[in-house]
């Protein structure tokens, strides 16, 4: 018995021994391998996923693969500065390049940083005198980015960034964060080909944007540096001259006085000076230019007479009247005038006492417009001679909010 009872403990003791050592070899085995439970997303699941092979940095599985890397110095200060930050990890070389804005203009004239020939002069070439209110142009230097690049824009009023809106991609109207969307984001070329891409502002309102590229899943940038401009403010420019032809460029100042001279009977009088126009408008719909008069024509207080002012042709009737000289504008328009003023030779347009239409700008915004009248006259055989008589004539500027 003593025997017996002297196996049945070494058995139990090599049993004891086994067990342990079977413990330990599957604790070594679980630090060189990568386990992981019910690994879940909104559109998969991965149970019980292992990973035991490396690659440069893909771990390899007979049904997925996935990279693996290690980003101990992420916060590091050394990859960071005022003017630059390295990315440090896998994940940041799938980014997109940080763009730059090329230009962000409303109110530029004569220079630009843009590139559009359409506004190779500057904002006032396209927004017309006084450039753009309520509406900017900004292009982007993609900084190497493939040409199907999206890119979305931020605007704000802060300079701090505290908050911001986003450019919608469809009206080109900022817009809450909370409604963006991917249509927000866009090509270079699907946002430049659109000369006012950046619509719906305040006037005499500084404006900064900055801009984001995304080029797939998990690539969008950080915001790139700000640009800034500042709307100008709804504009019409008026300005009368008076001067012969020798001098189209002629800049007079006020009051403003032009005399027919002495008029003939059967003569048709036409005053050696002309009336000089200069004018320009940002209104988005552009502006008319209204005649009108104090008396319907040469009016003589002494003799209680009148030369009235009609449509009239002075070659064979009494009258009094102003035609077109000439009319030019440097961008938009066109700088129009109205067909009763612009028959040539004798035939003059009426400046009576209601106001008649002698100017338009088609309806657009117009910018460096001039244009000449000249003023005529002719008496009657039945007019009483005097030296007094005048007329005023007025001009009034109606905008097409």
């Amino acid at each position: 018995m003593d025997i017996y009872k002297s196996k049945n403990k070494r058995k139990k003791s090599i049993s004891i021994v086994i067990l342990l050592l079977y413990f330990f070899t599957t604790t070594i085995f679980f630090t060189s391998n990568t386990y992981g439970e019910n690994i879940k997303s909104g559109s998969f699941e991965i149970i019980d996923f292992n990973i035991n092979k490396f690659n440069n940095n893909i771990a390899n599985n007979t049904s997925y693969s996935t990279l693996v890397t290690s980003d101990e110095f992420l916060n590091s200060i050394r990859f960071s500065s005022g003017s630059y930050r390295i990315g440090i990890g896998i994940t940041n070389t799938w980014k997109a390049s940080v763009p730059t804005v090329q230009c962000f203009e409303t109110i530029t004239s004569g220079v630009t940083n843009c590139t559009h020939s359409s506004v190779s002069n500057g904002m006032i070439q396209v927004c017309g005198e006084g450039g753009c209110y309520n509406k900017a142009r900004f292009e982007i230097n993609p900084n190497g980015n493939p040409i199907d690049t999206l890119y979305a824009v931020y605007i704000t009023t802060d300079s701090s960034w505290n908050s911001y809106q986003i450019v919608d991609g469809n009206t080109f109207i900022p817009k809450s964060l909370n409604l963006r969307n991917i249509n927000d984001y866009l090509t270079e070329s699907s946002w430049e080909n659109t000369i006012f891409n950046i619509k719906g502002l305040r006037p005499g309102t500084t404006y900064h944007i900055r801009i984001v590229a995304l080029h797939g899943d998990f690539t969008e940038t950080e915001l790139s540096p700000q640009a800034s401009a500042t709307t100008g403010l709804p504009l019409i420019h008026f300005d009368i001259d008076i001067g012969d032809t020798s001098n189209p460029n002629i800049e007079t100042n006020p009051p403003y006085v032009i005399s027919i001279g002495s008029m003939v009977f059967s003569n048709v009088s036409t005053a050696s000076n002309l009336i000089w126009i200069d004018f320009g408008t940002n209104v988005s719909n552009g502006s008319l230019i209204q005649i009108s008069g104090t008396n319907g024509g040469l009016f003589s207080i002494s003799k209680s007479a009148l030369i009235p002012s009609g449509n009239i042709d002075l070659n064979n009737n009494q009258g009094f009247g102003v035609n077109l000289n000439t009319i030019t504008q440097q961008y938009l328009g066109p700088f129009t005038v109205n067909s009763n003023y612009n028959n040539g030779g004798n035939i003059v347009g009426i400046v009576g006492t209601t106001s008649n239409t002698i100017f338009t700008s088609s309806n657009n915004p117009i910018y460096k417009g001039r244009a000449s009248l000249f003023v005529k006259a002719r008496t009657s055989a039945t007019t009483p001679a005097s030296s007094d008589y005048q007329e005023k004539i007025i001009f009034s500027i109606v905008p097409n909010f």
